[in-house]
């Protein structure tokens, strides 16, 4: 199964975002009991999501595969615009704004379970599992890779 959790890109999907949303957490000053409930709701949701696609594989595999394309663009035009919008209130303030950007970064952002569902419902088919089954393991391997990132994330800083 790991094998095909790297083959198919699903391990990729949940290092890139457990690692976006760890540093983020971490970055952002929360404490680490609300962490953990965020850590709670990213394992439920993505399992809950898979579970609710589970009939309709087909026709979100279907709508992802069209217009992944224009929802990718949107996805950049927004962290792009984010980006310039932090870099403009550094400038204009001087005041560190960091922590509300990456309390933005927090939040169930569409991006990261879209893009780990989308993972899930192209690859379930092709690997022979379904959509829950390889739903809960993404979503388990997501909330590992963010708690860790999380927890290391004053040392990584200190090291860059």
């Amino acid at each position: 199964m790991l094998e095909q959790f790297l083959q198919y890109g699903i391990l990729a999907a949940i290092l890139v975002f457990g690692v976006k949303i760890g540093l983020a957490l971490g970055f952002s000053g929360i404490k680490r009991k609300t962490v953990g409930l965020i850590l709670l709701g990213y394992a439920v949701g993505l399992i809950l999501l898979s579970y609710i696609c589970q009939p309709y594989t087909q026709q979100v595999y279907d709508i992802v595969y069209g217009y992944s394309g224009a929802i990718f663009a949107v996805i950049a035009f927004i962290i792009v615009l984010t980006g310039f919008k932090t870099i403009y209130d550094w400038k204009v303030t001087q005041k560190d704004v960091g922590s509300a950007t990456c309390m933005a970064v927090v939040a169930p952002c569409p991006c990261c379970f879209g893009a780990i569902l989308a993972s899930v419902i192209l690859v379930a088919p092709v690997a022979g599992v379904s959509t829950i089954t390889l739903g809960t393991l993404s979503s388990i391997s997501l909330v590992v890779v963010m708690g860790l990132t999380y927890l290391l994330s004053s040392t990584i800083v200190k090291k860059i």
